[in-house]
């Protein structure tokens, strides 16, 4: 009887790098950050640029994009370790009825972002592009439940950044027009009475 391999990889939290792109003077995130894991977090001009330079700047095997205002717990992060492989991408689900993932928690091994290439260095919708490349490649994205990780409230930001990302995605991808317009609707309609998008 041939022995099973487990494909369980231990990732250890000194090999780990996160990304927060910010301007900011408080980052909440660094509350919920491992000690051993190290911190990139850069001002750029936009926050594909500064997700890049700080892949970039790293040094280790693994990386994470966190958003400057988000807080989880060790079980969440230890969750994340043990899904993440060298041809996934570990996230926060979309907004229904989207397959993609959020950068305010992405998770993944280095080559994922050697193989495809940087994020494009535009004002918005830069992560979804990211993650349609690498779903194109053959990576699989691994999504969580977006209340896995707590967002700080802040105001919504403009429905423009929306229409606007839809039109660069639709442009760059037009075989996605249909899936593109229900997401970019979907997230319209119900972000509004999110709690994430209340004032504080």
């Amino acid at each position: 009887m041939k022995k099973l391999v487990s494909d369980f990889m231990e990732i250890k939290l000194n090999d780990i790098t996160f990304v927060i792109p910010t301007a900011k003077e408080e980052v909440r995130t660094l509350a919920s950050i491992p000690q051993e894991c190290k911190v990139i977090v850069r001002d750029d001009y936009t926050q594909g640029k500064a997700r890049n330079e700080g892949v970039y700047q790293s040094k280790t095997e693994w990386i994470a994009f966190a958003d400057d205002d988000i807080k989880f717990n060790k079980v969440f992060l230890d969750f994340v370790l043990q899904l993440a492989d060298k041809k996934s991408v570990v996230g926060l689900q979309g907004y229904a009825p989207s397959p993609w993932l959020i950068s305010r928690f992405m998770f993944f091994h280095r080559s994922v972002f050697e193989t495809i290439g940087p994020l494009k260095e535009v004002r918005h919708g830069e992560e979804t592009e990211w993650l349609i490349r690498a779903q194109k490649a053959g990576y699989k994205l691994k999504g969580l439940p977006r209340d896995s990780v707590y967002h700080y409230p802040h105001d919504k930001a403009s429905n423009k950044n929306e229409f606007k990302n839809l039109v660069w995605l639709i442009w760059l991808y037009p075989d996605l027009i249909t899936r593109a317009i229900k997401i970019v609707i979907n997230k319209m309609l119900k972000s509004s009475d999110d709690n994430e998008y209340k004032h504080q």
